[in-house]
């Protein structure tokens, strides 16, 4: 839950959890999520200058719903529990 909480912290908001179905109840449809790839600060003359990189916004429920119930690609999978 910690990992979700940090990668949606971009919606500013408090998440409701509904654990019986696994999913967050109040992400709305149209809300959008993006992230910064690079961030660099230079100075030219005196004058700050920032080049940030962002991704493209992504829609917030899809990404949560991926990072609740992740596929993995073919040929992964964790090792067998001892009984």
């Amino acid at each position: 839950m910690g990992v979700l909480a940090i990668r949606l912290q971009g919606l500013k908001k408090e998440l409701l959890w509904d654990g019986e179905n696994m999913r967050f109840t109040n992400i709305g449809d149209n809300e959008k999520l993006g992230f910064r790839l690079q961030n660099e600060f230079t100075v030219v003359n005196g004058d700050p200058k920032w080049n940030n990189k962002d991704t493209v916004p992504v829609s917030a429920r899809q990404f949560a719903e991926e990072l609740v119930k992740h596929n993995y690609r073919e040929g992964w999978k964790l090792p067998e529990m001892p009984v």
